[in-house]
């Protein structure tokens, strides 16, 4: 399982946190899991309304294809992806910052 802190880029504000959780976690590289999402109270509004879908644990998950991880919904289509520590919904962009290992 893996932690980020999200920050809007554009607003360079706390948004919330994206948690990552592998199919696998005996794997050395995870390939694919599901995630969610937790809204902080003080996110901009583009960011609550980019980021409303990615609460509900189990209906998105992701899957590594070659440099990025793409985030799929319910239905497969891709709604997302992270690059580096990049997450890109949309227009909208994320900074993601690991805290696995603090917490």
């Amino acid at each position: 399982m893996q932690y980020f802190s999200l920050h809007h880029t554009e607003k360079n504000r706390h948004a919330g946190f994206l948690i990552m959780v592998p199919d696998n976690e005996r794997e050395k590289i995870p390939q694919s899991g599901t995630l969610a999402v937790k809204i902080a109270e003080i996110a901009p509004p583009q960011a609550v309304e980019c980021l409303k879908e990615w609460v509900d644990y189990g209906s998105l998950t992701w899957s590594r294809e070659q440099d990025r991880i793409i985030v799929r919904n319910k239905t497969g289509l891709p709604v997302g992806s992270i690059k580096q520590q990049y997450l890109t919904i949309g227009t909208q962009e994320f900074l993601l910052s690991n805290l696995t290992g603090v917490l």
